[in-house]
């Protein structure tokens, strides 16, 4: 019986706060030209929660979820809280609030009821410290 109990448990999403709720993404570098320059690996994510949405304002600190990326690029933020946040990448300038290249914008993320995949995040590889 408790072999079964466990085997139950180890299948069961682990949940922080009571949300199961996770943002996922692959972040890319991208040069000046907007070629792709290969994954954003092994470098520390997180995600700024707003202080302000009237003018955006959002902020990191020690409670901020933060995530690592694996050698692709892919992250995953797991059990996140719903609501509105930024993707930050640290660097070795500090913290940098991702933009959306596209829409000239910060890429601002809304987290409600479901799991949200950002797709593919480019980050100017201006920010890669080999690059300087």
């Amino acid at each position: 019986m408790k072999l079964i109990l466990s085997l139950i448990l180890l299948f069961l999403p682990i949940v922080h706060g009571g949300y199961s709720l996770d943002i996922s993404g692959q972040a890319r570098w991208e040069t000046y030209e907007f070629r792709d320059a290969g994954g954003v690996s092994n470098r520390l994510f997180a995600l700024a929660e707003p202080l302000s949405m009237d003018p955006p304002f959002f902020c990191i600190d020690s409670k901020s979820p933060r995530t690592w990326s694996d050698s692709e690029g892919r992250f995953r933020f797991a059990d996140v809280e719903p609501n509105r946040y930024s993707l930050a990448l640290w660097t070795f300038r500090g913290w940098v609030l991702l933009m959306d290249l596209e829409k000239q914008d910060d890429y601002v993320i809304v987290v409600e009821n479901e799991p949200v995949d950002v797709g593919i995040v480019r980050v100017p590889l201006m920010y890669k410290e080999e690059y300087k």
